[in-house]
């Protein structure tokens, strides 16, 4: 024991992964890459600071024209004051540093689970490493990832109760808190619906199969009577059940999420989908393999969240975080039935629990959670005092040498831009308030109208000059070879002025110029 106390620093397997994942999420190019993807940290960061500025909430989105009077639903606004505090000492490395730290802390806790749900290390290592990775295709900066570390916390009370570790009253105190900060920070609280409904039918299978079952039962009614109590709370948010509204009729607009990659089916002719596909196998192989049937509640939950990330690619990582305990615990049963089998697989199954076995308490004992405290302090450190790399946005991505240009010439460009969909989230970081984007890279608050209308001339459809008059657009920023590129140089209405790699940047002539 005293030899162990003294060796508590000695990262285990699942420390070094949790290490090398706030790392690796933490340092460019890997930071740069995330913050630029579609670059909607920008945006949070500009509305969080607004927010801080004017001491509450907005009443409209303002970095946007097609936003106009629009009341604005900012879903998230816990989360992007954070971002923005979490900038103003630390630059961009600010954000990008909570994140990873989330994630970093949550990799910690799935570990932890998993080992206390009955998984042995090996294969919980095995099924974190792929959580991860099928998380790392959804990580960027922003609330989202906080969906992932309160909806694990929320899954693993519902687990508690069911194994009698949380006491009824325990569990809602604990869920409401979960809830509440919640339904500040990002709408994913809602999957809370299909969780409570996994569980709670599950509980009901349980109780139709077992000779005494009074406790399943009055398991089944917690969760019914919390599914009610947690939706009627998640109301306590600055627009109450306007929340649920507004994200829900996106949400069923087809039109709308059918540009969104991340609500689309997965792809699985690329890595993305081959990754979520191995987890998802990992869960399959565990389920067949395993020595004992799985519990109802689990089974419900693990199919139902695999149907999820099938219908939508954000919900693969919903899919990773939540099941990956129930996962590791199957795989090592199925292990475990493996290793009685004679023969060459058998006795390889045998060494790897062993192995297992082996680690599993210094495993349940470190857990991460040190080292990646350890490796925070280093970070902020490094990064705090030294700068050094700096976190910054990809110009291969964002149009960064465009804008340095806009700035770099103020009198160059008047009137209103025409931009990106893809970059209004970046050009209102640098831009505004001296200048509005004509949209930035949220659809949710623009609407269906607003969406077609910037469509007609990223298409560049008929009648997409006509479009821009009707907007009095003076000046496009766009990225350079695509369609409406190439549209704007062949029109002598228009001259281009700026070019890079990335974006170009053309200007209306001047009648009789």
């Amino acid at each position: 024991m005293k030899r162990t106390a003294a060796w508590w620093w000695v990262p285990g397997v699942a420390g070094i992964v949790c290490l090398l994942q706030l790392v690796r999420n933490s340092v460019p190019p890997f930071a740069n890459l995330t913050l630029s993807f579609d670059g909607d940290a920008a945006l949070h960061l500009v509305l969080g600071d607004l927010m801080l500025q004017q001491g509450g909430w907005l009443d409209t989105e303002p970095t946007s024209v097609l936003a106009g009077d629009t009341p604005f639903i900012a879903h998230e606004w816990l989360a992007e004051v954070a971002m923005a505090l979490a900038a103003r000492p630390f630059g961009l490395a600010g954000p990008v540093i909570l994140a990873a730290l989330v994630v970093a802390l949550l990799a910690a806790g799935m570990h932890r689970r998993a080992l206390a749900m009955g998984a042995t290390t090996w294969p919980a290592v095995v099924v974190l490493v792929a959580a991860l990775m099928v998380q790392n295709t959804h990580l960027h900066p922003r609330p989202h990832v906080l969906t992932w570390a309160l909806g694990f916390a929320f899954v693993t009370g519902c687990e508690q109760l069911r194994t009698g570790a949380l006491a009824p009253r325990a569990w809602l105190g604990r869920s409401l808190l979960i809830v509440l900060l919640w339904a500040q920070v990002h709408a994913g609280f809602l999957v809370i619906a299909p969780v409570l409904l996994a569980f709670g039918v599950g509980s009901v299978l349980e109780a139709l199969a077992v000779p005494e079952p009074g406790a399943a039962w009055r398991r089944a009614g917690t969760y019914a009577g919390g599914l009610v109590v947690l939706l009627l709370a998640s109301g306590l948010n600055p627009w109450g059940f306007a929340l649920h509204a507004h994200f829900l009729a996106w949400l069923g607009n087809d039109y709308m999420t059918s540009f969104t990659t991340e609500f689309q089916s997965p792809d699985f002719r690329g890595p993305a989908g081959w990754i979520l596909l191995a987890y998802m196998t990992l869960l399959w192989v565990g389920l067949a393999g395993a020595r004992t049937p799985p519990p109802a509640p689990w089974l419900l939950l693990s199919l139902g969240l695999n149907a999820m990330a099938l219908h939508s690619a954000r919900h693969g990582a919903l899919f990773a975080t939540f099941t990956a305990p129930f996962v590791a615990e199957r795989l090592s049963s199925a292990l475990g039935g493996l290793a009685r089998s004679p023969g060459p697989l058998g006795d390889a199954a045998g060494a790897v629990l062993r192995s297992s076995h082996g680690l599993d308490e210094a495993e349940a004992r470190r857990g991460g959670w040190g080292l990646v405290a350890l490796a925070l302090v280093g970070l902020l450190g490094a990064v705090g005092l030294a700068r050094t790399p700096e976190i910054t946005f990809d110009r291969d991505l964002q149009p960064v040498d465009a804008v340095d240009w806009i700035e770099a010439h103020p009198d160059a460009l008047e009137g209103p831009m025409f931009n990106s969909f893809r970059w209004g989230a970046y050009l209102a970081w640098r831009l505004y308030p001296d200048r509005q984007v004509f949209l930035n890279s949220w659809h949710d608050h623009l609407g269906e109208e607003a969406l077609r209308t910037y469509f007609e001339v990223h298409d560049v459809t008929p009648g997409w000059e006509k479009v821009l008059r009707r907007h009095r657009i003076a000046w496009v920023i766009y990225p350079t070879g695509s369609h409406l590129a190439h549209a704007l140089d062949d029109d002598d209405s228009w001259e281009r002025v700026y070019q890079d790699a990335t974006a170009g940047i053309w200007v209306r002539r001047r009648v009789g110029s």
